[in-house]
């Protein structure tokens, strides 16, 4: 989470961590109800029959897939109703996001520039460039600050 986090930002996090704490309360009571009845069918199979095949798992899978279709159907509408919900609010984070990395580099690009980089190797003073056009650097020089200000973007 950035410091500089906007409310669109925010909205769009506080959405997302909601979803995530659902989806894990959805799935961690599905598989614990998939585990109960597993342990239960097995312990009245073992009791009537002596022992307990796949083949036998493979009807209670069956059985529970049948019983829980009703509450995945619900759960599905619920995720495709939310995932649809979510777009917008991404979106606008999507841009602010997007704003945020252009200032930071355009910050980081002035804030280089005021270190003097530029200047300690013509021998010119910022004072001077301010009053003036200075003569313009040489080949070597201008390269490399093109370079350096390229690599900003």
């Amino acid at each position: 989470m950035p410091s500089d986090e906007t409310p669109h930002e925010r909205t769009y996090r506080l959405l997302r961590e909601e979803a995530a704490h659902r989806d894990h309360a959805f799935w961690t009571d599905n598989n614990s109800r998939f585990e109960r009845g597993r342990i239960e069918f097995e312990r009245n199979r073992i009791n009537r029959t002596g022992v307990c095949t796949l083949d036998d798992l493979s009807v209670y899978f069956q059985e529970y897939q049948n019983e829980s279709y009703k509450r995945h159907v619900e759960y599905n509408k619920y995720v495709w109703q939310r995932n649809w919900h979510m777009v917008w609010p991404g979106i606008r984070a999507w841009v602010d996001e997007v704003r945020r990395r252009a200032r930071r580099r355009s910050f980081a690009v002035a804030r280089h520039a005021e270190q003097g980089y530029f200047f300690a190797r013509s021998g010119v003073s910022k004072d001077r460039v301010k009053d003036g056009p200075a003569s313009p650097p040489s080949q070597p020089e201008a390269s490399r600050r093109d370079e350096k200000i390229r690599s900003y973007y």
